[in-house]
C-alpha cells in the first residue's frame, strides 16, 4: 500500500523534514534535481542533449534550476528562462540562480526560444502550490513549453504547471508534459481529472522526505496498491471444499436479460468464492445454464408467489455475500427484490447498476439497512444518486463520492478513469491506479461487482474488499488488454484474465 498526499500534507513533510528531522531544504532541492537530471539522461542516452529549462521564482524554480546546473556539468547545453520577478524569488531559489550564473549557465528573463534549438524542455514554474488560474506571462511561459515540447520531450519537476496538485484540474492553460517526476509521495492532480492527460508517465523518486507522513500529523489524501498487495486476498485452504470460499447470492438479470447476470455470477466464481446462485427472471434460465452450468438457479416469474419469496429467504439466509443489480430493470419487480433483499440480508451486499437508480428514489433503504453495503455506480448512476447534475459530478466526482459515502453510510465505488473507493466514515479514500481504456465498455461493470462480491465472500472486509476488487479487475483489464489490445477486448475477456491476478 502506497500513500497520496495532497499539497498540504506534502508541505508540512517538507517542514517536519528540514525542521524536526534536521534535512536542509537545500540538500531535498538537491536530490530532487539530481533525480529529474537523472532521468533526462536516462532516456535520451543516445542522444545529444540541448535542454531548456522554465523556472519559477518560488522553490521549484530552483529544482529547475539546479536540475539545468547538474545538466550543464554533465555537457549538456543548457539555456534557463526565468519566469516572474527576480526579487520574488525564494531564498534558496536566489542561491541556486547565483550557482548557475558563476558558472555561466545561460540566463533569460524574456526573448524568443525556437523549437530547433532544444529536445528537452523542463517545466519548474509553479511544483504543489497552484491554487489560481495562470495567467499573464505565466500563461505565456505555458504556451513556450508546449510549443517547444512537441519537437521533443516536456519533464514536469513535481506537478505539470497549470495542474491543481490535489484535484487534477486545470486552472486555465497547463504544460502537456511527457513524464512528470514528483517527490517521495504521489499527488492525487497527476491521476484525476485533466491532470491525468497532462502528467505522462509519472515516476515517483524518493529524496530523503519522511516516509511515515504519521509523524508529521499528516492523513494522505488516498492510499493505493501495487502488485505487492495482491498478497492481501485471503489464502486458500489445501483441506478447504466449496462451503469453505463462500457463496455468493447474485440478484441480476431482468426479463431476457441475461448477460449482466452471467458477468457477474462468473466474476465472482473467478475470483474465488466456492458456489454462485444466481436469482434471475425465468427466461433467462436457459441461456445462464448453458453459459455457467456450476450455478445454482432460483428463477421468478412476473407475477411472483409466496413460495418465490421463500425461495428469495433461502438465497439470501444462506449467502456469504450478495450482489444485486445488474440487469435487474427499474420496474416494480425490481424494486420489490431490492426492498426484500436490504431488509433481510445480514451479509454485505454489493449494489450495482440498474439497482442504484432505484435508490436513488428510496435512498432510506439504506439508511435502514441491517447489514454493509457497496454501491458501485459510474459518473451518471452517482448523479442520479446524489441529485447533482452530471457536469458537476464529472469535475467533483471524487468530493460527491465522498460525501455520498457518509450521507448513505455505505461504501462509494466511484467507476471512472480513475476510479474512487470512500468509505462511510470519510476517514479512507483509495485511489485506484489499475486499469485502462479498453475497459470502457459494456458488461465491465458487472464483472466488477462479481468480483468484489467473490472477495467477500472470502472474508474479506468490505473496505478492503472494495478497493482489491477494483485493483484486480484493473490488473485483469490490463492482461485482456495485452491479449485483445484497448480496441478489440470486451467485458469476457476481463473475466478470462482473472484467474493471471488472483491465483
Amino acid at each position: 500500500m502506497e500513500y497520496c498526499l495532497d499539497s498540504t500534507g506534502m508541505k508540512k513533510c517538507d517542514k517536519y523534514t528540514i525542521e524536526r528531522v534536521g534535512i536542509p531544504s537545500l540538500v531535498l532541492m538537491e536530490r530532487a534535481a539530481l533525480a529529474v537530471a537523472e532521468e533526462i539522461v536516462r532516456n535520451n542516452e543516445a542522444k545529444e542533449i540541448s535542454a531548456v529549462i522554465f523556472a519559477g521564482t518560488g522553490n521549484n524554480g530552483g529544482d529547475g534550476i539546479a536540475v539545468g546546473r547538474i545538466l550543464s556539468q554533465w555537457g549538456v547545453r543548457v539555456k534557463i528562462r526565468l519566469v516572474g520577478e527576480a526579487n520574488k524569488c525564494s531564498d534558496e531559489t536566489i542561491q541556486q540562480l547565483a550557482i548557475a550564473k558563476e558558472l555561466g549557465i545561460e540566463l533569460v528573463t524574456n526573448g524568443n526560444l525556437f523549437q530547433k534549438e532544444y529536445n528537452v524542455v523542463v517545466d519548474a514554474l509553479f511544483g504543489i502550490g497552484l491554487s489560481r488560474e495562470v495567467t499573464g506571462e505565466f500563461a505565456k511561459a505555458i504556451t513556450d513549453m508546449n510549443s517547444l515540447g512537441k519537437g521533443g520531450q516536456v519533464y514536469a519537476v513535481d506537478v505539470p504547471s497549470g495542474i491543481h496538485a490535489d484535484t487534477g484540474k486545470r486552472l486555465g492553460m497547463a504544460v502537456k508534459a511527457d513524464y512528470t517526476v514528483t517527490f517521495q509521495y504521489a499527488k492525487p492532480g497527476l491521476y484525476l481529472l485533466e491532470g491525468r492527460q497532462c502528467s505522462g508517465q509519472v515516476l515517483i523518486k524518493d529524496i530523503g522526505i519522511i516516509k511515515n507522513p504519521a509523524w508529521a500529523q499528516v492523513t494522505p489524501s488516498y492510499i493505493t496498491y501495487q502488485k505487492k498487495d495482491l498478497c492481501r486476498i485471503p489464502k486458500r485452504s489445501d483441506r478447504g471444499n466449496k462451503g469453505s470460499f463462500g457463496r455468493v447470492a447474485v440478484f441480476a438479470g431482468s426479463y431476457e436479460m441475461a448477460g449482466a447476470a452471467y458477468f457477474a455470477a462468473d466474476a465472482a466464481y473467478r475470483s474465488g468464492c466456492g458456489l454462485v446462485e444466481i436469482i434471475t427472471h425465468e427466461r433467462n434460465r436457459t441461456v445462464l445454464m448453458e453459459k455457467l452450468p456450476e450455478a445454482v438457479f432460483t428463477c421468478y416469474s412476473s407475477e411472483e408467489s409466496l413460495e418465490k419469496k421463500a425461495k428469495w429467504q433461502r438465497a439470501v439466509s444462506t449467502a456469504s455475500a450478495i450482489v444485486i443489480g445488474p440487469g435487474l430493470g427499474t420496474d416494480a419487480k425490481a424494486e420489490e427484490i431490492l426492498s426484500y433483499v436490504l431488509k433481510e440480508a445480514k451479509v454485505p451486499c454489493v449494489i450495482d447498476a440498474d439497482a442504484i437508480n432505484i435508490l436513488a428514489c428510496h435512498k432510506e433503504w439504506l439508511r435502514n439497512t441491517k447489514t454493509s453495503c457497496i454501491l458501485t455506480p459510474h459518473i451518471k448512476e452517482l448523479s442520479r444518486l446524489n441529485g447533482v447534475e452530471v457536469d458537476v459530478v464529472k469535475e467533483e466526482y471524487a468530493q460527491v463520492a465522498v460525501k455520498e459515502a457518509k450521507d448513505c453510510g455505505c461504501i462509494i465505488v466511484a467507476k471512472n478513469d480513475r476510479t474512487i473507493v470512500a468509505d462511510e466514515k470519510g476517514n479512507t479514500r483509495y485511489l485506484n491506479l489499475s486499469g485502462c481504456n479498453g475497459m470502457a465498455g459494456a458488461g465491465s461493470g458487472d464483472v466488477l461487482a462479481g468480483m468484489i462480491g467473490g472477495l467477500l465472500a472470502q472474508g474479506m472486509d468490505c473496505l478492503e474488499a472494495a478497493c482489491m476488487g477494483v485493483y484486480t479487475h484493473g490488473l485483469a483489464g490490463e492482461a485482456a488488454a495485452e491479449q485483445y489490445g484497448n480496441y478489440s477486448m470486451k467485458a469476457g475477456d476481463i473475466i478470462n484474465n482473472i484467474h493471471k491476478i488472483i491465483n
